[in-house]
This record gives C-alpha cells, sequence and structure tokens, in this order.
C-alpha cells in the first residue's frame, strides 16, 4: 500500500494487534494472501510519516470468553481496568522498545465499545480511538468527539472496488 499513498498524497492508519506480530516473526514463509506486520515493517512504515500505527490490543481480538475489550459481565471495574491496563500497555511497551512507535490511536476490537474503558486509554495516553460504525464523523472541538470513532470494516471476501463503491454511496 506504501506505493499507493505516495502516488495519490494519502495517509493510513494500521492498527496492529500484538499476538499476530509475535506470529508473524515466528513464521518461516509469508502467507502472500495474509501476512501481518513484523517490527522492522512497522519501524519502516512509522517512520514514513504516510503510515500511523495505532494499537489494536495485544491479545483481545481472539476467542478469550470477552467481547473485544469490554467488560465482561460480573468483572468489577477493578480487575477490568488492571487487565486492561495489562493487555493494551504491554503492546505500547513492545511497539516502543521494538520499533520506536508510542500510538495515541486505539482501535477497538471488533468495534465493540464500553465506557469503562475510555478512562484506561485516556491515562495510556490514547487521543482517540475507533469503533465499527459504518457512519460519517462529525468532530467538533470537544476532545470526547475523538473516543469512539467511526469507520468502515471491509470484511473478507469483498474486493477494494466493491468496498470503496459501497462506502462512497451510503448516504
Amino acid at each position: 500500500i506504501l506505493p499507493l499513498l505516495e502516488k495519490y498524497g494519502m495517509t493510513a492508519v494500521f492498527s496492529v494487534v500484538g499476538d499476530y506480530i509475535e506470529m508473524e516473526e515466528n513464521e518461516k514463509e509469508r502467507n502472500v494472501n495474509y501476512s501481518y506486520l513484523n517490527w522492522e515493517e512497522i519501524d519502516y512504515l512509522n517512520k514514513t510519516g504516510l503510515v500511523e500505527i495505532g494499537n489494536h490490543t495485544s491479545s483481545l481480538h481472539s476467542d478469550n470468553g470477552r467481547r473485544g475489550a469490554c467488560i465482561m459481565n460480573g468483572e468489577n471495574a477493578d480487575e477490568y481496568q488492571a487487565m486492561l491496563k495489562a493487555d493494551i500497555g504491554g503492546l505500547q511497551r513492545k511497539l516502543k522498545e521494538n520499533s520506536g512507535v508510542e500510538p495515541i490511536i486505539f482501535t477497538y476490537p471488533y468495534g465493540f465499545f464500553c465506557k469503562e474503558s475510555v478512562p484506561v486509554l485516556k491515562e495510556l495516553g490514547f487521543k482517540a480511538t475507533f469503533i465499527c460504525s459504518e457512519r460519517a464523523n462529525y468532530i467538533s472541538r470537544n476532545e470526547n468527539t475523538l473516543y469512539g470513532l467511526n469507520r468502515y470494516n471491509r470484511p473478507y471476501g469483498i474486493n477494494t472496488a466493491d468496498f470503496m463503491d459501497k462506502v462512497l454511496t451510503e448516504k
């Protein structure tokens, strides 16, 4: 995608999942159909100035009994905050150590959002978050409008042209 960003003078956000980075680091052969970024690539992309790296959790983008990064029924606030700080903060540390990246954007796994996460994310230094509601964003001067930004999530099996047609024709 980097040549396209350069060609069209655009930028992008890549939100990375820590477990997927580790998986890619351990792969002997890359899958050209679905590979993940490794630490070296994250560092390179970050240095181009065309790609901003976001945090997409270390291990909450998997089937772990919870809905993404949301609080679970019966989980108290202290337990939830400790879990979230450990997971997201752990990826923040790894990104800094391995690639010199300090994300200020957080992307909720599967777009599942809960209000209990916002104070933790602010404490960890995030300035904006993304959910998966597919609609336009309306930004004001209130910084809180940057928490829970909508995004279009391209599902598996739809090509880019069809996806962009869908997004651009929605009202």
